[in-house]
């Protein structure tokens, strides 16, 4: 069973029932859950390019759209707020799905916001996705700023409230601003070693070790760009190292699966932060291959346990720790 810890399904859904489809998930993603053995996942809303010229009206786009899905879907769908939902969810065979933010840029610094999102179902947030915002600093903004006040009255509300604060795309000023405010577990959803991959949205074994040593997790992230700088060692194995480097840094109970696929977003939107038109790691192109990977971690000597803890054990931890 593999629970992926960060997903823009919501943002497909937008885009194709903003264009009269519905039934997207049912339709265009169950099969190839159903092959990669995927029993749920963080799906996120995200403000993607072009649309981030108005993050507000597109955080309400997506929400509108998500929700509708949502209605339309309930036989295959579960929202997780608790554990008792995701167990529900796996007794009734549907997708146990958290809902999450990839950036309150929508928001802009009406922190109280947090709250209304919270009685809608999420119980997952990053501050930002690449960018500056009136909470904090991405990876693509200026080094030297970090949170802002109203971003450290942000993380102690999802704190407060009972939502996985995720530190993904945040510059590391922001990484270590969020890490003194908050006192929890943290994660990062979907990165990788820095040490392996020397990019921005990868993180330091120091990093990695605050994560592991406040309970959190980090996600292993699929995405070629951040597997190697040699492009032809973006590939399943070299991927498979990150997560070697990952266990050995914070333990195997601190490690989980973030896999950020989005080879179905085939708009303007991959094109603003993607080199290579063919993306994808390769031989790992897809959740529909996990089974390949799987079988590259028991070649390596990781156990059953081993396995279900990455798998989804771990996540579900920190969901009974911060949810319950």
């Amino acid at each position: 069973m593999i629970f992926d810890g960060h997903g823009d399904i919501w943002t497909d859904v937008t885009l194709k029932r903003s264009k009269g489809k519905r039934y997207i998930i049912k339709n265009m993603h169950l099969d190839r859950f159903k092959k990669g053995r995927m029993i749920g996942g963080i799906f996120v809303i995200w403000v993607d390019p072009p649309y981030d010229e108005d993050p507000q009206s597109r955080t309400l786009e997506i929400i509108e759209h998500m929700s509708s899905e949502i209605m339309e879907n309930q036989d295959i769908l579960k929202i997780v707020k608790n554990t008792k939902d995701f167990d529900q969810a796996l007794a009734e065979g549907k997708l146990a799905v958290v809902i999450g933010t990839e950036g309150l840029s929508g928001i802009g610094d009406r922190v109280n916001l947090i709250n209304a999102l919270y009685l809608l179902g999420v119980r997952h947030m990053s501050l930002t996705w690449n960018e500056e915002n009136l909470l904090a600093t991405g990876v693509n903004g200026n080094p030297d700023r970090g949170l802002t006040e109203k971003g450290i009255q942000a993380v102690k509300l999802m704190e407060k409230l009972g939502i996985i604060v995720d530190l993904a795309h945040a510059n590391d000023k922001t990484f270590w601003d969020i890490y003194e405010n908050t006192t929890g577990p943290i994660i990062n959803s979907h990165s990788n070693s820095r040490v392996l991959c020397n990019v921005p949205r990868n993180i330091s074994d120091k990093q990695i070790r605050a994560i592991s040593e406040r309970g959190g997790l980090v996600g292993l992230n699929s995405f070629n760009e951040f597997v190697h700088l040699d492009r032809d060692k973006q590939d399943i194995y070299h991927l498979a190292s990150h997560l070697d480097h990952m266990v050995e840094i914070a333990g195997i109970e601190h490690v989980s699966f973030g896999f950020d696929f989005f080879h179905y977003l085939k708009t303007d939107t991959i094109d603003s932060f993607v080199e290579d038109v063919n993306i994808g790691t390769k031989g790992f192109e897809t959740i529909e291959k996990i089974s390949d990977f799987i079988d590259i971690l028991c070649s390596r000597g990781y156990t059953k346990e081993d396995i279900e803890k990455i798998s989804y054990k771990n996540y579900y931890r920190i969901m009974k720790e911060v949810f319950d």
